[in-house]
């Protein structure tokens, strides 16, 4: 599609949505967009003695009716908010409607905006025209989706941050910088004659180094903004009867598992997630891990290694009334030689006494003692969790976080570029030559922002937002 300033947006249609959730509430809103707003707004709003506003003033609020224009039903008493174009969100005219939020209502006041030739939006059509509209850049629009999707209060503070511009700045800062090392460069292309002198290589080499450690430092921080946004994953894992699914119960502070005094009760995996000071957990429950298992319990138990595998901290839970079996100390050595964060929840500590003390080899790990049944030790659990969480959260730099898989791969391809460009002019690679992977790099940093971006890439964005917004 080329770049931003070529785009326009398509302006021809005037589309509306509910901005509000589904379902009975105080308050609904519903959104208006395009040229049309505003001629529609004038024919179906009345003041309450039946009289129309002679002038409509952007970003005032106006409080009256909606009436049918052919027999003046009224069909409900709302506020209004016209924002005239360049004014608005979107760029273009805008209204909202703030009416009760009565399902009745709200089918009348929709079936009334499509008769009078509206056309419901499509999900994210709003942040969608806003982005076309050079309203917001391409980041920014997904920091809209992730900010509404957020599940905890450090994520939220992320997707803040992006929509305010901290990642577009940032990465189109860098992408500047690549900028005037091309046009340096392309003089030299341009006059081959002349070559580039030690000076302008050295500057060269510098600079490109500099904005690599950038990237390489903006990329990094992928992992810390995906848990963030996503939750960290705790997997319980452990073997039949240690409860497991009773530790989850506990944790949630409700009965989502199934507990039975029968091993091997949970043969598929069970995922739930919690916020606890300001951070969000899923917890998944998992089959318990042995060896004679029949055919369906087999199968628990390799969804149980695939999650596992997936995790960010695995939970391994034993019975304290019970000596560690060898299934268990086997468990354990292998999440030391795979590195794996994880932790021990020692269970069942009200079936035995005060002087008891772990075994080995559960005395020299990080272990909880606890009582899934009657709750001792769960909130010193959480607290152990969060302390964890917080280690594997320590930030790579004050700058922006990244929380999108598609900015971290343009980052990690800008990256490889870079690597690339610096290793051909080191190998004395004609110049013409080596210029194309920094073109790349300033591609794929323009791919972020939206300064470079195509039709796939907006459809691909814009599918995963919400209707309304």
């Amino acid at each position: 599609m080329g770049t931003a300033a070529e785009r326009q947006a398509s302006g021809d249609e005037t589309i509306f949505a509910r901005a509000t959730a589904a379902g009975e509430g105080a308050v609904a809103i519903l959104r208006l967009s395009g040229p049309g707003a505003l001629s529609v707004l004038r024919r179906i709003f009345r003041h309450r003695d039946g009289t129309s506003p002679r002038r409509w003033k952007s970003h005032r609020v106006r409080v009256g009716q909606i009436r049918t224009p052919d027999t003046s039903t009224i069909l409900d008493e709302v506020m209004v908010l016209h924002m005239e174009a360049g004014r608005s969100f979107t760029g273009e005219d805008l209204v909202e409607i703030h009416c009760h939020g009565s399902p009745a209502v709200l089918r009348s006041l929709e079936e009334l905006l499509r008769r009078e030739g509206l056309r419901p939006a499509g999900p994210g059509e709003f942040t969608r025209r806003a982005f076309l509209s050079g309203r917001v850049s391409l980041d920014e629009a997904e920091a809209v989706n992730d900010l509404v999707r957020s599940r905890s209060e450090e994520a939220a503070l992320i997707h803040v941050n992006n929509l305010g511009g901290v990642l577009k700045d940032r990465v189109t800062e860098l992408r500047s910088r690549l900028l005037s090392l091309l046009a340096l460069l392309e003089a030299n292309v341009d006059f081959p004659e002349d070559e580039v002198d030690p000076a302008t290589h050295d500057r060269v080499t510098t600079e490109t180094r500099l904005i690599l450690s950038a990237v390489a430092d903006l990329a990094a921080s992928y992992e810390r903004g995906r848990i963030l946004r996503d939750g960290i994953r705790v997997v319980l894992a452990g073997r039949p009867n240690v409860g497991k699914s009773s530790l989850m119960n506990a944790l949630l502070q409700y009965e989502r598992c199934i507990v039975t005094d029968v091993p091997g009760t949970t043969r598929d995996t069970i995922e739930e997630s919690l916020a606890y000071r300001g951070l969000n957990f899923t917890f998944i429950d998992t089959a318990g891990l042995r060896v004679d298992a029949g055919p369906v319990e087999r199968e628990g138990i390799q969804r149980t290694r695939d999650e596992l595998t997936r995790a960010d901290l695995i939970v391994t839970v034993v019975d304290a009334s019970c000596s560690p079996t060898e299934e268990e100390t086997s468990f354990l050595d292998d999440l030391d030689e795979r590195l794996r964060p994880h932790m021990v929840a020692v269970n069942k500590c009200d079936l035995v006494t005060s002087s008891w003390r772990p075994q080995e080899p559960l005395a020299r790990r990080k272990h909880v003692c606890l009582s899934a049944l009657s709750g001792e030790g769960i909130e010193g659990l959480l607290e152990a969790l969060e302390s964890r969480t917080k280690t594997l959260l320590v930030p790579i730099s004050d700058g922006p976080i990244v929380v999108a898989a598609r900015h971290r791969d343009c980052l990690s391809r800008a990256l490889s570029s870079l690597e690339e460009f610096l290793q051909s002019i080191g190998n004395g690679i004609p110049l013409d030559m080596s210029l194309i992977d920094l073109y790349e790099a300033v591609k794929q940093l323009g791919l972020i922002t939206g300064a470079i971006v195509t039709e796939d890439i907006l459809e691909e964005i814009f599918r995963r937002f919400c209707i309304g917004k």
